[in-house]
């Protein structure tokens, strides 16, 4: 605790620690990090959870974050479908100011 460490340096940290190592605490931005492609820190994110798969170090949350985590897949889901009703093939008719709010959410 205390320390920032570069992510290249992260194998040489993790082999400095006694095993087994009791787990290790995540955040929602991280959980929402590590699923979500478009997500700026997407490629940190899953190289350092396979690294700490490598290891064998089991990941927790808290039951806040859980709930975060959730809501905002809720709301990715609710997002994307709304966005397919724009789809040319679509069977929704949807108002013009619906389909200018939802365009903007798309960008």
């Amino acid at each position: 605790m205390g320390k920032a460490l570069a992510f290249s340096s992260i194998d040489q940290y993790l082999k400095t620690l006694q095993a087994p190592v009791p787990g290790c605490l995540v955040d929602t931005q991280f959980l929402i990090a590590a699923t979500e492609e478009l997500h700026p820190f997407y490629d940190d994110a899953e190289f350092l959870f396979q690294k700490l798969a490598a290891y064998q170090i089991p990941i927790f949350t808290t039951v806040t974050t859980r709930a975060e985590f959730i809501d905002v897949r809720r709301r990715f889901i609710l997002t994307e479908t709304l966005l397919g009703m724009l789809a040319p093939g679509s069977k929704w008719k949807i108002s013009e100011t619906v389909l200018k709010k939802l365009r903007a959410q798309k960008t």
